[in-house]
């Protein structure tokens, strides 16, 4: 049985949001608020409207790409300011995009089914995407060591509103919060 939810949109929208770290070794952390429809409650009783992740796509640019630079980035949705000093690792329960580029002969170290340059396919077998709940999602980058650079990092969040019940929305808010 799968996921029981409709789509309150016909088309899927772009996101984008961009970071810029500025030092080294250290993360970088920044709000993103998540797109809301002008409206949230109505029409169906017992249900919330709430945004399903359908692709991200990522690009960046920290200058020279010299062997042993390279940075982390990654995107949760909880903060990480109270552990500031590393990028979230994939296996967080609140991280849902991890991204790790390393200059090493040309190599991209990534996780997450890649589509096309640094596009990510982040539906399942029917089409369905990643559920966000939360208000805000947490973008954090970090240089890695030898890498005297700065780092900013772009992304491109192909998104879509659905409509959810309450009970799984509830789900959904605790185990992302």
């Amino acid at each position: 049985m799968g996921k029981r939810y409709s789509r309150i949109d016909k088309w899927a929208q772009y996101w984008n949001a961009s970071i810029l770290e500025t030092g080294v070794n250290a993360a970088t952390e920044l709000i993103v608020p998540v797109p809301r429809p002008i409206y949230t409650v109505g029409g169906i009783a017992d249900s919330a409207i709430i945004i399903e992740i359908l692709q991200i796509t990522v690009d960046y640019f920290f200058g020279d790409e010299e062997a042993g630079r390279g940075f982390k980035f990654a995107i949760s949705t909880r903060s990480r300011s109270q552990n500031t000093t590393m990028v979230p690792e994939i296996h967080d329960p609140e991280c849902f995009f991890r991204y790790q580029k390393i200059c090493k002969a040309g190599t991209h170290n990534i996780i997450k089914g890649m589509i096309a340059a640094n596009t990510f396919d982040y539906t399942d077998d029917e089409g369905r995407g990643f559920l966000i709940a939360t208000d805000n999602i947490y973008y954090t980058v970090e240089s890695l060591a030898g890498t005297d650079r700065a780092c900013e990092v772009y992304t491109k969040l192909l998104y879509r509103f659905v409509r959810v019940p309450l009970r799984e929305y509830i789900g959904i808010v605790q185990s992302q919060g």
